[in-house]
């Protein structure tokens, strides 16, 4: 927040002074400080950016609340325990989803991946959701734990990178910077897609993740005088 200029001795400022501070403009707001610092994360960058088109599809999902994980003490407000949320989060949702598919014989149709709400950096680990999920065919039923959820189409900015999760910070930045750079404004959740994960691989330098981001072209704003600004 800007500070505020306290004008005690009124008395001692000349009106042609008084003016000028009247009319000076105000001073934009600053931007609010994140509460947690990220590191800049090293994860191998796969391809460039770029905006792609996806098709509708049917998913089993299960809801989590890192709330619902919190461990002894509470998180700490840093990377760590946003780490910890995220990893109980997964780990917890995943759980329900393999449950689910064994006992009901239903098989998921291609790779895991998950819904992000909140900003990590502005929001307190115990605050932060996730969904997990994975497509599946048309004829599956969900159970008290695990949805069944119709993912709209979507026009997405797409980055995948390799490497661990905790190293993907700079694929994330990549993917936000290009979005601004490049006309396009967010319309919905984040999604990391797992294309090759644990399950696939021992090594998680070996891991591959997509990052798809909803987008849209942003909207012109119009200039003085009517003139679309360029």
């Amino acid at each position: 927040m800007k500070s505020i200029i306290s004008l005690m001795v009124v008395l001692a400022v000349t009106a042609m002074a008084m003016m000028a501070f009247a009319e000076e403009p105000a001073k934009p707001a600053e931007p609010a400080k994140p509460l947690i610092q990220l590191s800049a994360g090293s994860a191998k960058i796969v391809g460039e950016p770029m905006v792609k088109e996806f098709p509708a599809m049917k998913a089993a999902t299960a809801m989590e609340k890192a709330s619902s994980y919190t461990p002894e003490g509470g998180y700490t407000m840093d990377e760590k325990g946003l780490q910890k949320a995220y990893g109980s989060m997964m780990d917890g949702g995943f759980s329900k989803l393999m449950n689910w598919v064994h006992s009901t014989g239903t098989f998921p149709t291609g790779p895991a991946f998950a819904l992000y709400y909140e900003d990590p950096t502005m929001t307190e680990p115990a605050k932060l959701t996730a969904k997990v999920a994975f497509p599946v065919s048309g004829d599956a039923k969900g159970n008290e734990n695990v949805m069944i959820e119709d993912i709209p189409a979507m026009t997405a900015l797409t980055l995948s990178y390799e490497g661990s999760y905790e190293e993907g910070n700079n694929a994330w930045t990549t993917a936000m910077d290009w979005v601004k750079a490049n006309g396009y404004e967010w319309v919905g959740p984040p999604m990391e897609v797992y294309l090759k994960g644990p399950m696939d691989v021992k090594d998680s330098k070996q891991f591959l993740t997509e990052i798809r981001i909803p987008v849209k072209k942003a909207e012109v704003k119009a200039a003085e005088g009517g003139t679309p600004a360029k």
